[in-house]
Formats: structure tokens, sequence, C-alpha cells
């Protein structure tokens, strides 16, 4: 494991940038194959996000193919997709997190990401392997610590880790009569290193400190962008609080504004969302 707690973070955002300026250079009309409107003025930053995010519709009508279905471009799907296009362009914040019900796009987003991020070819390592998503199971993380620390310990390195369905693992793990910490570890030690990290999850921020403990809670707070997935499944059509699988939906949480469920205040879009740096 590499021992050097604060080498170099990975600016994702930086690389892209570059990537789109080199691209929109070899078309006189645009990133896009056509001429943008108002392009008298320097949109090399307004050209990325569209370019990134008319990529990341491709890639996601591409991922939701493969399973012989359509893509539904919905209000919220293009939300969803202008706000992870700002994430991608913005390195303030290394961690992502795709947080909703179930059925509702979160696992489809994140292979999206590394269906734009892969094909670029972006150099991030030494030996000159290009950057690519490297997607794993929350309860594989748990269960490599234990059975294949070594193939555990990798992934805390690898430079883009998309983890599936956090929340769903347990939080410790017996090792020959030890407890250890499987996920609170592994994103420990990203955090340390910031190195990008996207994961999706059912699982509410209040229920974070439960899990993780209050220490990793509040790293989390400091590095996560989130995305929230209010839409229904599409799968059964189901709104989040109509799933039988979520009991909480309900539980009431009082604030200031009035009452509202708690999951509804946990993934709140405007209160949670916020990718530009604060100091700009």
């Amino acid at each position: 494991m590499d021992n050097n707690r604060y080498h170099k973070p990975i600016l994702i955002g930086e690389l892209l940038k570059k990537e789109m300026e080199r691209l929109k250079a070899l078309s006189p009309k645009g990133l896009q194959g056509e001429c943008i409107e108002g392009s008298k003025e320097d949109n090399t930053e307004t050209d990325a996000d569209k370019e990134i995010e008319r990529r990341l519709i491709v890639a996601l009508q591409m991922v939701v193919g493969k399973r012989f279905r359509d893509l539904a471009l919905t209000n919220e799907v293009k939300l969803q997709v202008e706000k992870v296009a700002q994430w991608l362009l913005d390195d303030s914040k290394p961690f992502l997190s795709l947080c909703g019900g179930c059925g509702n796009g979160k696992t489809t987003m994140m292979r999206a990401i590394g269906e734009v991020i892969t094909p670029l070819n972006l150099n991030v390592a030494a030996d000159g392997k290009p950057l690519s998503l490297v997607e794993v199971k929350a309860t594989e993380i748990a269960r490599l610590m234990k059975y294949d620390y070594n193939r555990w310990r990798s992934l805390c390195d690898v430079p883009l880790l998309g983890i599936d369905d956090m929340g769903q693992e347990p939080a410790e793990v017996n090792s020959y009569g030890n407890k250890i910490y499987p996920m609170r570890e592994l994103l420990e030690y990203r955090y340390d290193r910031m190195l990008p990290t996207i994961f999706t999850t059912n699982l509410p921020p209040r229920q974070t400190t439960e899990k993780y403990g209050p220490q990793v809670a509040d790293r989390l707070s400091e590095v996560v962008a989130k995305v929230a997935f209010k839409n229904p499944s599409f799968r059964s059509g189901k709104t989040w609080s109509e799933m039988s699988s979520f009991p909480t939906v309900e539980a009431k949480a009082t604030t200031g504004d009035g009452d509202k469920t708690a999951r509804e205040n946990d993934c709140d879009l405007d209160k949670t969302v916020n990718f530009k740096r604060e100091h700009q």
C-alpha cells in the first residue's frame, strides 16, 4: 500500500478540461461538431460542461441499452446529468454520492461516468495506464478485507473507485477474533489521499454516523458532493416512500421550516449539492 499519506491528488476536472480544450482545437465547429452560439467569446468552460453532459447522456443510453431498455430522459435525469457533469469538472470535492431509492438510476449513472472517462485515455499513473473506473460492490469490500487482504488493499489505491450499494455491507467483520472495519478504513485511506471515489447508496446521511462513526461522517461531509435521485424506480414505477423495503421513509424530522420526511431532508438536492468552491 502507498505509504505516502499526502501525495499529489488526482484532479479529474483539470484533466477533463485540458482534454476538452484539445478536442475543441481539433474541430473549428466546437466540441460537438456544430457551430456554438455566441462562440466569439471564450466559452471553453461552458463548452466543456455541455460536452460532458452530452457524453454522459450517450453513455447512459449505452448502459441502459445493454439491458434491452430505452433511456427515459426525464427532467430529473437531465438535472442529475448536469450535476454529475459539474462534479466531474470541479475538483473541489473528490467524492461523489449518488443517493436515493431503489431502481432509479444510481448505478447506471456511475457506470455511465466510467464510460465517459475511460475512452479519453486520461493519464494519471506513472506506469502510463489511462484513468478508468474500478467498480466494486460494498459487500465485496467487506469480504475482501477478511479473505483477500491484498485485493482489498489494491482497491484503496485505485485512482478512481466506484462503490455500489454502500451501506449494505457489514460495518465490522470478525477476523480471527479481531474486529476489522473494511469500509471505514478504505474511506479514511482514500480521504487522506483525496482519491476520487464515487458511491451509490440508499443510506441517509444521518445513518452514516451510526454505521461508520462520527469521524468518518465528518470527513465525508467535507469532501462529498451529493446528487439526489428522487425519481420513481424505473423498474417498478414506485416512489421511494412507496417501497416497503424502506420502513423509515415516513419518519418525521421536525425542522424550523416544518415537518418533512427524514428521507426528503437527507437527500434535498438544493441543500446537499454544492460543487463550486466557496472562495472563488
